[in-house]
């Protein structure tokens, strides 16, 4: 990984070193095209948290930058043994100055796929609100902020109103946690990963991005009248958007509507503090959640997650839910929580999902 991997014409495309990250991080924050995956953030957090090895791609003209890659190798069975940009998030990809900077980026990431013995690249990106023709099942929910929790509030509809006065007057209040109340939201998130049939994320990989990502990094908790936490949620602030990439509520809460008491909360203060946009995050089409989010007047935004090999590029196809060929879902449903939790991180952090 010493010297330039690639250079075409004036681009040079070479490994960031590990003192890279601020000038990395103020690329990013300069390009209007970026989001919370091109972090380099992100690096000691996959890193630190699942010991997988991170090759993240500098592109320079003329000794400046004008692109990044971030790029994690997933190498065995479960995995497919790709580079992945970036592997748990939604999104990903190459963030470029231009198309030559962008073409060189990926073209390095095919050469050293190639080095490393992996099958393919997959960037994880995005297409524009309007490419509603697109071919996805996989979806983003962008909702557009307005100037007030008035606004929103009439904006939302009557069956969102309805859910958030029922939360109400079930005396559930929704605050923003600081990181030493992780394990409050780890309790619910666990449980609800388990009951889905899917491996949970280590708390450790949670409470790595609390961490490394500082006041940008949001920890939301649901309680109900007892005090007891029964829905939360991760945020994190890139620019004008807030993006929700993980959320829970406990399964025996729900005729209390904790969803709805915890995402008001989280728009009402993201009003407040002059954001522009929210994401909720991936659903996929025809599961509950993308009903949930369309219902707040959310515009479904296609992932067009593209595998790109010595071939060319080509779509990457959906994976299955939860732990997939490795246990049947409704086995692990039936896990108990000690077990899930212990087995789970050990699943999760194999699979780029």
């Amino acid at each position: 990984m010493e010297g330039a991997i690639r250079t075409d014409g004036e681009v040079s495309v070479e490994p960031a070193p590990p003192d890279a990250a601020a000038t990395w991080n103020e690329f990013v924050s300069r390009r209007p095209d970026s989001h919370y995956g091109h972090r380099y953030e992100w690096r000691s957090v996959v890193e630190g948290a699942y010991k997988r090895s991170c090759k993240f791609l500098l592109a320079r003209r003329n000794a400046e930058v004008v692109g990044v890659l971030p790029l994690v190798w997933m190498p065995g069975r479960i995995s497919g043994n790709r580079l992945v940009s970036l592997p748990y998030l939604d999104l990903g990809g190459a963030l470029a100055a231009d198309r030559d900077a962008q073409a060189a980026l990926n073209a390095a990431a095919i050469e050293l796929a190639q080095q490393l013995g992996a099958r393919s690249v997959e960037l994880r990106e995005s297409a524009q609100p309007e490419s509603a023709g697109t071919e996805s099942d996989r979806f983003r929910f962008l909702l557009a902020l307005p100037d007030s929790s008035d606004a929103l509030w009439q904006a939302v509809g009557q069956k969102v109103r309805n859910q958030v006065r029922k939360a109400r007057k079930s005396e559930l209040s929704t605050v923003r946690a600081e990181a030493a109340s992780l394990p409050e939201f780890y309790n619910v998130f666990s449980r609800n990963m388990r009951d889905l049939g899917s491996p949970v994320h280590s708390r450790r990989f949670l409470a790595a991005i609390l961490d490394r990502f500082g006041d940008d990094a949001h920890l939301y908790l649901t309680r109900d009248r007892d005090g007891r936490t029964v829905a939360g949620a991760i945020g994190l602030r890139h620019q004008d958007t807030l993006t929700v990439p993980w959320a829970s509520a406990l399964r025996a809460a729900r005729p209390m509507c904790p969803n709805h008491s915890l995402y008001w909360e989280i728009l009402e203060q993201a009003i407040a503090a002059g954001l522009e946009r929210f994401d909720f995050g991936r659903s996929s089409v025809g599961t509950g959640t993308y009903r949930f989010k369309k219902q707040w007047g959310a515009t479904p935004v296609p992932l067009t997650w593209q595998q790109l090999d010595g071939s060319g590029s080509h779509p990457e196809a959906p994976a299955p839910a939860g732990p997939g060929g490795l246990l049947a879902v409704d086995v692990w449903r039936r896990l108990p929580m000690f077990l899930a939790n212990r087995i789970g991180p050990l699943v999760r952090g194999r699979l780029p999902q």
